[in-house]
C-alpha cells in the first residue's frame, strides 16, 4: 500500500503541513468521524517514513476496528477514500490561506446569496480599499478587481 494516494499525497507534505492536517482532521466541523481521527493519529505516529509493514490495509485495519472484527477490504477503502477527500479539503482551504482576495469574492457571493446587504456593503468596501491600496497592479490584481465588480 506504500503507493497508495493518500500515503503519496501526505508524504508531500512538509512537517508543518502534516501537523495541520492532522488538526484539520481532528476539527469537528471538518470531521465529524472517530474513525478517521483514530486513522490520523497512526499514520502520525509513522509519518514521514509510512513503513510499508506498518501500513498494509491489514494493519490500517486492525488499527480502526481492532483485532476482533474480520478484515473487510471495502471497510479500509471506505475510510482511507474519506481521508483522502478531507486532504482535498484541506489544500483548497491553504489555497484559500494564502490568497486572500479569493476568499473575500467567495463571501461576497455567500453574503449575496443570503441578501445580506449590509455585510456585503462593508466587505466589498474593505476589498476595495484593500486593492486601491496595491502598488504593484499585476494581472492578479486586475483579475480579482474585475471579479470584485462583477459581483
Amino acid at each position: 500500500m506504500k503507493n497508495n494516494r493518500i500515503i503519496v499525497l501526505l508524504k508531500s507534505l512538509n512537517k508543518r503541513e502534516f501537523n495541520r492536517f492532522v488538526l484539520y482532521v481532528k476539527s469537528p466541523f471538518f470531521n465529524q468521524s472517530a474513525r478517521l481521527v483514530k486513522l490520523i493519529n497512526y499514520l502520525a505516529s509513522i509519518y514521514p517514513d509510512f513503513p510499508p509493514k506498518l501500513i498494509s490495509k491489514e494493519i490500517l485495519f486492525k488499527k480502526l476496528y481492532g483485532s476482533k472484527e474480520s478484515f473487510e477490504d471495502q471497510k479500509i477503502h471506505d475510510q482511507l477514500s474519506q481521508l483522502l477527500k478531507l486532504f482535498e479539503g484541506f489544500l483548497a482551504q491553504l489555497q484559500l490561506k494564502e490568497q486572500p482576495e479569493k476568499a473575500e469574492l467567495q463571501l461576497l457571493d455567500a453574503l449575496k446569496q443570503r441578501n445580506l446587504d449590509k455585510q456585503f456593503q462593508r466587505v466589498y468596501r474593505r476589498m476595495e480599499e484593500r486593492l486601491n491600496r496595491v502598488d504593484n497592479k499585476n494581472p492578479d490584481f486586475f483579475l480579482s478587481h474585475f471579479h470584485m465588480l462583477e459581483r
